[in-house]
């Protein structure tokens, strides 16, 4: 009876409309479903972000923004250069970390 009904729907709503219940009928045998909108709300106990460190941040990229010099999505190459390994990255300890200078060990 269910395969009866759907011929009749498919009949009368023509092609396009068939090709939707074809594809929600694979969709739905493969035993998933398509998403629909949802929302998450995450609980907190923490004591969110530091003000002060915040507006700092926001009027550093206000000064940038004023001069013409974000360094967004392109960092210049010569700040490219200054910045250049003065992090420790990957981090000391890690499985990836860099042998220290000297050493010989060129492996990476």
């Amino acid at each position: 009876m269910h395969w009866l009904l759907k011929c009749r729907l498919l009949c009368q709503f023509g092609g396009r409309v068939a090709s939707h219940f074809i594809l929600l009928s694979i969709v739905h045998g493969a035993g998933t479903d398509f998403a629909f909108p949802s929302q998450t709300t995450y609980i907190s106990r923490d004591s969110g972000l530091d003000r002060e460190r915040g507006s700092a941040a926001e009027a550093q990229v206000q000064s940038w923004r004023s001069k013409g010099v974000l360094p967004f999505p392109e960092v210049p190459s010569e700040q490219r250069k200054q910045l250049r390994d003065t992090l420790d990255f990957p981090p000391e300890g890690s499985p990836d970390a860099r042998p220290a200078s000297g050493n010989g060990n060129n492996d990476h």
